[in-house]
């Protein structure tokens, strides 16, 4: 399926960049960043993503948007490299995905 924008979420206090092709195009967004624009903006001048988006990573910072985007009704889904268990996030927040 194709989606709108893609999010690379696997920083903390300094966001990372991938060395994959396209990170440089449109609708591919530092996590941190965008998450900086939604809550400065308080979900009011958010980037535009589209309808459908996917997440990377498996952090505190992939489930911040990922709740971001739901609460702004963009459809997205989460890909992590590893499992529920080797990831810092707690059980519960997993299941707000699910």
């Amino acid at each position: 399926s194709k989606n709108d924008a893609l999010f690379i979420a696997v920083g903390v206090s300094k966001g990372k960049i991938l060395d994959i092709p396209g990170i440089e195009l449109e609708g591919v967004y530092s996590a941190l960043e965008w998450l900086r624009e939604v809550n400065l903006s308080e979900f009011e001048n958010v980037p535009n993503v589209g309808e459908r988006a996917m997440v990377v990573g498996g952090g505190f910072t992939s489930m911040d948007v990922d709740m971001c985007m739901n609460r702004l009704e963009v459809k997205n889904f989460v890909v992590y490299r590893g499992t529920r268990g080797t990831s810092s996030v707690k059980k519960e927040e997993w299941d707000h995905i699910a």
